[in-house]
């Protein structure tokens, strides 16, 4: 291989190299989310600081802004309310959970 020709070999290379590399980047549906109980909600990958949303019909959205991979949530929306998560990183990128039901629980009133 001639001087020309190792030149764009090299230069190929670097560039591919230097191409981003996205990981994994998932919110876990809660299977517990149970009303007036703290539930925990995770998410892996994406960049800090997050926007993450919890999404129902029932009541107005709840919005907050984390920078680790963790929130703590005190479920106060009703029991039997459908839900979702939607996450938001400072790249933009976007994550949603799956739909996910609140259960009755015994502290409720």
């Amino acid at each position: 291989m001639d001087g020309p020709q190792f030149a764009l070999l090299l230069l190929l290379a670097s560039s591919i190299v230097a191409l981003p590399v996205y990981a994994s980047y998932s919110i876990i549906t809660p299977t517990n989310a149970t009303q007036c109980e703290t539930t925990q909600i995770t998410w892996e990958g994406g960049q800090p600081p997050y926007a993450l949303c919890i999404n129902s019909d029932s009541e107005e959205d709840i919005l907050v802004h984390e920078h680790s991979n963790v929130f703590n949530w005190l479920v106060e929306l009703p029991a039997g309310t459908v839900a979702n998560l939607t996450l938001s990183d400072a790249n933009g990128l976007t994550t949603a959970s799956d739909p996910f039901t609140i259960r009755g629980g015994p502290n409720a009133g």
